[in-house]
């Protein structure tokens, strides 16, 4: 019955020491209950304590349950008790394993029915098959069953013997034990339950940081280190923040080697000999035979017995060729990579890398709050989750498409706050919640005529969206919505029917909104008046995303034909610059709508593309480009790279607030990057 592998919604956080932990915590909130004086409310607590419906999630209290409930032919309470667990945990799961609990729940009623027979109560079968029978009579496995009342020694015929033997009734018990300790050694933990172990946590990384510096101020000039392989700080880290030394921009490669900031190329690219002295920078990047603790930052190497893991060849992804595998692949195991000499090429250092890993199916969309403190993602199983990577990954959300009225088409922030999440879906409903509490803020069904929700964007109290008519040759409407209620406010005018709006970009004071088609038109309408302005063919390919520059007057449109164009706003259709000057078409756009889009950083200097080869299944990379202001600009390669995803990347996000890159991909994992400007 147990699957091999395990998907559970969650942060993955062992639950099977906070289990034990439980009545000390339900004392705990007697005790402050009694304190403040809140006796209803400590009344309430103890009644529902005693009829508590989880049996404090002890697995053998609730297996025991529901064999009592058996036991007593109590088939009311047995149903209504698996009911209580399907809707508090079963639901939650991913769902490929949503065919296990199915199979669990057949066992249940089929042993109930054996029970029955075996101690002489037909009439208790009868019962459970009269309230089952409506439920139940369409599934085939259910078919034969109900002939089992009226035959005669069931346990000889093959069909059924199974099911009279210990070692089924063994078989079963293990199962559903197992299932449900799973389960809930997988659940993520309460935030009262689980602040012990974050601070154990912290208290773990404080120790790690200070036994780092230690060995990195007494190894600086005596050679390798041993050992500097540090544990990630969190459970889905490749560069923790404890294993950076204070004051330092250093960060580890997959293998847990410290890789050197990219201060000074020609010091980091020089090949060294083994045993050779570790090599100290100081800030400004030069190199110091014997530094001082305050003046200078050691950086240290992991070596054992084959040497540190680039020597001979520089350090890899930044500035020196990496080692080839026999695939022929150069990629370097460094998150970043520096191809430029160029000094823009030394914007960015990468302070710090995490990975999130609670995605089971390649990544859709990621976009972060206005703050940067949460992060929305969604899969192409239309999973969604809702985490944060402050001070730890931690998953606040997860929703299913069970739980969903349809599949998830897009996601957008509210613009004044920092916990609505708008969700739009293929059935043309918008849904409106509350990240903090759960709660719904509002919900909206789009007309019949226009069922899929393609795009949504927000600021102010609007949120805009884009409708499509779903058909092979689809039609396009754009509404406009209060934030508040998520009622109509307005329907803009597309000026093509077959244009389909798929992205949107407010200017500065909520006047103007500039659209991108999938027909490759770019449109400004003025939101006051609800009225078109202008539009031009941009592209020749549906648009993936649209944006006004700082001073509003020019427009920034991409493309699922690769290219980043720049146009005035005031002259109709004025090409001013394409940046960069290739193209990097993608031919898995059309599956992976963001795969194509931009995002800038805060001042406009610097836009971030996605440098990812035609195959899907290659390893992905994203580039950060120097702005080209016009045509006669110079043309530079990316100012950083930054890799790490083991195949392409299907869509990323620039959060400004925190300066933090966040990356999708179709290797079903999310890659957070934290950058650090040199001014």
């Amino acid at each position: 019955v147990l699957p091999k592998k395990w998907g559970f919604v969650g942060g993955g956080t062992a639950m099977s020491n906070a289990v034990h932990a439980v009545p000390e915590l339900d004392d705990a909130i007697k005790e402050y209950l009694l304190f403040r004086g809140f006796t209803n409310t400590l009344r309430t607590f103890d009644a529902e304590r005693r009829s508590d419906g989880d049996r404090g999630l002890r697995v053998d209290k609730i297996v025991d349950q529901l064999f009592s409930f058996i036991d007593k032919y109590e088939v009311d309470a047995l149903l209504e008790f698996w009911d209580q667990l399907n809707w508090r945990f079963f639901s939650r799961l991913e769902k490929p394993f949503t065919s296990s609990v199915r199979k669990l729940e057949i066992c249940l009623k089929r042993f109930y029915v054996i029970n029955a027979i075996q101690t002489g109560r037909p009439d208790k079968v009868a019962e459970f098959f009269d309230k089952i029978a409506s439920e139940v009579q369409a599934f085939p496995e259910w078919r034969d069953w109900f002939a089992l009342p009226f035959i005669k020694n069931p346990e000889l015929q093959p069909m059924f013997e199974t099911y009279f033997t210990r070692a089924w009734l063994d078989t079963f018990t293990l199962s559903l034990h197992n299932f449900l300790s799973t389960m809930f050694h997988n659940l993520p933990l309460p935030t009262l339950l689980s602040f012990d172990e974050e601070q154990i946590k912290f208290r773990a990384m404080g120790e790690e940081i200070e036994s780092l510096r230690t060995a990195a101020w007494q190894d600086s000039g005596a050679g390798f280190p041993k050992d500097t392989t540090a544990g990630a700080g969190g459970a889905h880290r490749d560069m923790s923040g404890s294993a950076a030394v204070e004051g330092s921009h250093s960060t580890q490669d997959g293998d847990g080697a410290v890789v050197p900031p990219p201060y000074s190329s020609t010091a980091v690219r020089q090949p060294r000999e083994r045993n050779a002295p570790t090599p100290v920078f100081t800030l400004s990047g030069t190199e110091a035979a014997s530094p001082e603790p305050q003046d200078a930052l050691a950086v240290q190497y992991d070596a054992d017995d084959n040497g540190p893991p680039w020597e001979g060849n520089g350090a890899p992804g930044i500035g020196a060729p990496d080692h080839e595998d026999e695939s022929g692949d150069t990629r370097g195991d460094a998150p970043y990579s520096n191809p430029s000499s160029d000094p823009s090429s030394d914007a960015f250092v990468v302070l710090n890398q995490e990975r999130y890993t609670e995605h089971n199916a390649p990544i859709l969309q990621c976009v972060a709050n206005p703050s940067g403190s949460y992060i929305a993602s969604v899969d192409t199983d239309s999973v969604l989750k809702v985490w944060c990577t402050s001070p730890l990954i931690k998953t606040k959300l997860t929703r299913v498409e069970q739980a969903l009225p349809a599949r998830i088409t897009t996601l957008a922030w509210d613009f004044q706050s920092d916990t609505t999440l708008y969700i739009g879906f293929e059935n043309g409903e918008i849904l409106g919640i509350d990240v903090e509490t759960e709660a719904e803020t509002g919900a909206v069904k789009m007309p019949d005529t226009h069922p899929r929700v393609v795009a949504l964007a927000s600021q102010g109290s609007m949120v805009v969206c884009g409708l499509s008519s779903g058909a092979d040759r689809p039609t396009g409407l754009l509404m406009l919505l209060h934030s508040k209620t998520l009622t109509t406010e307005a329907q803009l005018p597309v000026q093509s029917k077959s244009s389909v709006p798929c992205s949107f970009n407010f200017n500065h004071n909520t006047t103007l909104l500039v659209v991108g088609c999938e027909d490759g038109m770019v449109q400004i309408f003025d939101v006051r008046s609800n009225k078109f302005i202008m539009g031009w063919q941009a592209h020749k390919h549906r648009i993936c995303g649209t944006k006004f520059s700082q001073d509003e007057t020019t427009v920034f449109s991409s493309s699922t034909d690769g290219k980043l164009m720049r146009w005035n706003a005031h002259h109709l259709g004025a090409p001013i610059a394409q940046s960069p000057a290739e193209a990097i078409a993608l031919p898995y756009a059309a599956t992976y709508p963001h795969a194509s889009d931009f995002s800038f950083d805060v001042e406009d200097e610097y836009v971030l593309r996605n440098c990812s080869g035609s195959d899907v299944s290659a390893p992905g990379e994203i580039g950060i480009f120097v702005l080209r202001h016009s045509a006669s600009d110079s043309i530079a390669p990316p100012a950083l790279k930054l890799l790490g995803h083991e195949a392409a990347v299907t869509c990323f996000t620039w959060s400004t607030t925190t300066n933090t890159i966040i990356s999708g991909s179709a290797d079903k994992t999310i890659r957070i990057y934290t950058l650090f400007k040199v001014t």
